[in-house]
């Protein structure tokens, strides 16, 4: 079984749509802001660049220990980036899945596929922000009814996401998640999120992919198909 769909949801995927679209001041957006950046070029030639960014909400550098404990992986930056998360998730005598979430995604009006993902909640380091997100947004991660044991890999940081358009970054996590059986977690989402939550196995996940975007419709994140894409080589 290459791909699995967790538990049923009370919500039909692909319902929403786009109402209006207006243009917006910047001064009136809560969440992303714009700037024009005056640089020199290599051969020394004024020139400007339009970006968009992501508003500050951490005004304090992070520490270096929280409770005596080195956070060794704690971005030591004013703000820290979105992270996401690669789930590998190993289930008895099956192979090993990676863990992917559909959402509809206002910007594009389509249900994108992407990996879980989230922002840091102040001052928290990027492991916790990733076990939290995940058991938030799939279920996994806290070994009640099955979610299973998770445990952090590994964490790329600072990677950026579209350096033509914005100075948005972001944290990679990877996530080992084992489990005892195959019972299905439940997801705990935010109000407001209608994600649907599927496992994939990681050998035929191009193709699972592929399958979304020609016969479902879907629009898949770059990033996911990029890795997708070098698993597959």
């Amino acid at each position: 079984m290459a791909s699995q769909t967790l538990k049923k949801n009370a919500f039909e995927l692909g319902t929403a749509r786009i109402l209006s679209t207006e243009p917006l001041d910047t001064s009136d957006a809560k969440w992303l802001g714009l700037k024009t950046i005056n640089w020199i070029d290599e051969e020394g030639k004024e020139r400007k660049w339009e970006c968009a960014e992501r508003k500050k909400n951490v005004s304090k550098p992070l520490p270096d220990h929280i409770d005596g404990k080195e956070l060794s992986s704690t971005l030591k930056l004013h703000e820290q980036p979105p992270v996401a998360i690669l789930a590998l998730v190993s289930q008895p005598n099956q192979a090993v899945k990676v863990a992917l979430v559909l959402q509809y995604r206002p910007p594009v009006g389509k249900v994108v596929v992407e990996l879980p993902a989230g922002l840091v909640d102040g001052d928290e380091p990027v492991e916790a922000t990733a076990l939290r997100e995940l058991y938030e947004e799939t279920g996994y991660g806290k070994g009640e009814e099955d979610g299973g044991v998770a445990s952090v890999k590994d964490v790329q940081r600072l990677m950026v996401c579209d350096p033509g358009l914005s100075n948005a970054t972001m944290a990679l996590v990877t996530i080992e998640v084992k489990l005892k059986s195959d019972a299905v977690p439940q997801p705990q989402p935010d109000e407001g999120e209608h994600i649907i939550v599927k496992l994939v196995e990681l050998r035929s996940l191009k193709k699972t992919l592929d399958e979304y975007s020609s016969r479902e419709g879907y629009t898949v994140d770059a990033r996911l198909m990029h890795l997708a894409y070098g698993l597959s080589l």
